[in-house]
């Protein structure tokens, strides 16, 4: 990490989190309103791959039901 602030990019901005990078010490800072954090970039990388893993399996049972009972959106039917 350098001795000067932080240049941060933002990544992406909502209405829940605003991420940004530092291309200088490469660390991400993740805004979700009161709670920031600031990681390395492969830090980041493993979180949102275990987050998508969650939702992943969050929405399985879901998505098991729509498709069994064809209740999904854009379902065709012959």
């Amino acid at each position: 990490m350098s001795a000067t602030p932080c240049q941060l990019d933002t990544l992406i901005k909502s209405e829940t989190t605003h991420i940004q990078i530092c291309r200088d010490c490469d660390e991400v800072h993740l805004h979700m309103g009161p709670i920031s954090l600031r990681l390395s970039r492969d830090h980041y990388q493993r979180l949102a791959s275990d987050i998508s893993q969650g939702l992943y399996r969050l929405e399985i049972p879901k998505l098991s039901t729509e498709m069994i009972h064809g209740t999904r959106p854009g379902t065709f039917h012959s």
